[in-house]
């Protein structure tokens, strides 16, 4: 697959540029093979990608202090895997394999201000990663569970070693307990490290996942309700006061979920979701209060919630409407400026779809009905009101 394009970039928040534009350029390619004789299936997989991208702001239209920038990116990544699933009988089965990892990249950077020309050139870099791991899975009717373990080698920081195990147990034919406890190993990516906005003092991003849930399930009526904690060490951020890649502390993340599903009447359905997230991020840039700790994540409500319902009042004639509700939430403000609260909003939408036979069928479909004005990323406008019919040919 090969793409090509170019758009016109925003100068920020708030500002637009005449002359800035992002053209960019991609290739990707690979292959699988897959063999599988009785108890034994394998899989290799390939992967290629080549991307090359540069960004032009030739405009001094707006203020600011380069009046010339241009900024080239190349880079190249494989992936490489081989894995095998065995069935070991008894309701155990193995999934075991090896991957490969690299990639590469170079930049360039050429700044005109009215202090002169400054030129930053870097090089080709890379980073390899080999990686090997293994899960095993219990079947059991009543109790299921698995456990995996992965070990990863990188070229940059050395090895490490994450794990998960996840147990479920049927308490009767309708409820079900489930949990999950995991380990997480990110390292940082290259254009992190040493692009112009990159740090080469980066850590690696390290964090433990833990759940717990209840489900439900009858006929008409399911819900399912999960309890969940994330505790990110040496979190990868981006400092927008100083326009580079940081390490934050510490990430405690709490919250739950819970979903429902309602069916009264083999036509109608009625579904719904509600999530509540608790989270505290210590040692940000944020330029929001003396302290460093902060009881809110970027661009993250506390509560969102979906809903939809489906009616089918007619064999060949369907209905539906859908509601989402998204609380306030913190986003940053701007170059060294506070962060700023963006408002709460509610969005409507509907759709209805009618088939009049085998190869045709009418549809429309309409996304914001109440014409709300919302931001989701401060300083850019969301979409209004939209509606979008047409019709499906199948011949």
């Amino acid at each position: 697959q090969y793409n090509r394009y170019k758009t016109d970039v925003d100068g920020g928040i708030f500002v637009d540029d005449k002359d800035y534009t992002s053209a960019n350029k991609s290739l990707m390619s690979g292959a699988q093979l897959q063999y599988k004789k009785g108890w034994l299936a394998l899989t290799a997989n390939y992967f290629y990608n080549q991307t090359d991208r540069n960004l032009l702001d030739d405009s001094t239209d707006v203020p600011g202090f380069a009046k010339y920038t241009q900024n080239d990116f190349a880079g190249t990544t494989q992936f490489a895997e081989l894995y095998t699933n065995m069935n070991l009988g008894r309701g155990f089965s193995l999934l075991a394999g090896a991957d490969y990892r690299y990639a590469r990249m170079n930049s360039y950077l050429l700044s005109i201000s009215s202090f002169g020309p400054y030129e930053a050139i870097f090089t080709d870099t890379s980073a390899r990663q080999y990686s090997g791991y293994a899960s095993l899975i219990y079947n059991g009717g009543r109790f299921d569970a698995e456990a995996g373990m992965r070990y990863n080698n990188h070229s940059q920081y050395g090895g490490n070693t994450t794990f998960t195990f996840s147990p479920s147990f049927r308490i009767t034919e309708h409820w079900r307990v489930f949990g999950s406890i995991a380990s997480a190993y990110k390292v940082p990516s290259l254009y992190q490290l040493y692009s112009s906005f990159g740090n080469p003092l980066l850590q690696p991003e390290t964090s433990f996942n833990s759940e717990a849930g209840i489900q439900q399930s009858h006929s008409r009526f399911t819900n399912r309700l999960v309890f969940f904690q994330r505790d990110i060490n040496e979190g990868i951020d981006f400092d927008y006061v100083n326009y580079t890649y940081f390490n934050y502390n510490n990430q405690k993340v709490l919250g739950f979920e819970l979903e429902t599903m309602w069916k009264p009447t083999v036509n109608l359905s009625f579904t719904a979701n509600y999530t509540f997230l608790d989270p505290t991020e210590t040692s940000q840039s944020r330029v929001t209060t003396k302290d460093t700790t902060y009881a809110y994540l970027l661009r993250r409500p506390q509560h969102q919630i979906n809903a939809a319902l489906q009616w089918q009042p007619l064999t060949k004639l369907q209905l539906g409407i859908n509601g989402r509700y998204v609380s306030e939430r913190w986003d940053v403000g701007g170059y060294q400026t506070p962060d700023v609260r963006l408002d709460s909003y509610f969005l409507l939408g509907a759709h209805a779809s009618f088939q009049f036979s085998k190869t045709l069928q009418a549809f429309a479909n309409a996304q914001n009905l109440l014409n709300t004005d919302f931001t989701d990323i401060n300083g850019y406008n969301s979409m209004p009101v939209n509606i979008q019919a047409g019709v499906r040919v199948k011949l």
